[in-house]
């Protein structure tokens, strides 16, 4: 779905899991995968009431994917950390959004100031002409 966008940024993946891999995955190469893939993805993991070897796994599929890994053992540890995660995003989307309005800004007046520029040349050649015409009266 990322690729169908077909927008440049990197696309950030949050996973919440319960433990180990009991699909016959392998979600450290999926995750490899998709942090490989051109669609720029970091996969992030929150492991929710893990045991160690769940957290050993889950540590491993955050590392392949380029994230964090975290572990939380009640709601109240993962809205702490969801908070954290969206004042981390918040202040980087923040951090992106004033270096590209500097770029945007300073395109804009190029580009104003070009058109400011033929608009004078404009004016000039009008004021030319009106000048001819009147000169050479009736």
């Amino acid at each position: 779905d990322f690729e169908k966008a077909k927008l440049s940024g990197q696309n950030i993946i949050y996973v919440v899991s319960d433990g180990i891999e009991t699909c016959n995955g392998d979600p450290v190469k999926a995750a490899k995968d998709l942090h490989d893939s051109n669609i720029k993805a970091v996969v992030n993991i929150i492991g929710f009431d893990v045991d160690n070897s769940g957290q050993k796994q889950l540590l491993a599929v955050a590392e392949a994917g380029g994230g964090q890994f975290e572990t939380v053992n009640t709601a109240e540890q993962f809205k702490r950390v969801w908070e954290k995660q969206r004042v981390r995003l918040y202040n980087e989307w923040s951090r992106w959004s004033a270096e590209n309005y500097n770029q945007v800004s300073s395109e804009i007046s190029k580009k104003l100031n070009t058109l400011y520029s033929k608009k004078s040349d404009f004016s000039n050649l009008m004021y030319d002409e009106k000048s001819h015409l009147t000169d050479r009266g009736p």
